[in-house]
């Protein structure tokens, strides 16, 4: 969702999880970054409507 899309070359077979990192990401096709964090933010309020209530403001911590 940071870069847009796929510009790297497919890792090698005996890395299974950068290969499955770069099979979902190259299958995301021409999806820009702004777009692909849209769609990130649509899904994580249809799975948790109240998340964004518990961010916190930029700069203030938290305990």
């Amino acid at each position: 969702a940071t870069v847009g899309p796929c510009n790297v070359p497919k890792p090698r077979a005996w890395n299974p999880v950068e290969q499955g990192k770069w099979s979902s990401w190259n299958g995301l096709g021409k999806l820009s970054s702004t777009e692909a964090m849209r769609l990130f933010v649509k899904i994580l309020e249809e799975e948790d409507p109240a998340w964004y209530s518990r961010v916190s403001e930029p700069g203030v911590e938290t305990d």
